[in-house]
């Protein structure tokens, strides 16, 4: 089983990045990938899509778990 973590933040150019880190049951964390959503806001809405999106990609049966910060944006993602 996998747990992905996820986390958000901004460059120098207020460009929105996510990172999705894979965390495999065998204690091995991978860099799953990162996002560049240009100058797409932070939304719960678009974490949302982003970490669904990276589930579909591993398969949703294969996630034991779902991790991120407690900003914001990432409570309200849980609701949806």
């Amino acid at each position: 089983f996998y747990t992905v973590v996820s986390d958000s933040s901004t460059n120098l150019k207020r460009n929105y990045i996510n990172f999705i880190v894979v965390d495999v049951s065998n204690q091995t964390t991978v860099f799953h990938g990162s996002k560049v959503g240009g100058s797409e806001p932070h939304t719960g809405i678009a974490i949302k899509n982003e970490i669904a999106e990276q589930i579909e990609k591993i398969g949703k049966y294969k996630i034991a778990g779902v991790c991120t910060d407690s900003a914001a944006n990432n409570k309200f993602t849980i609701n949806l």
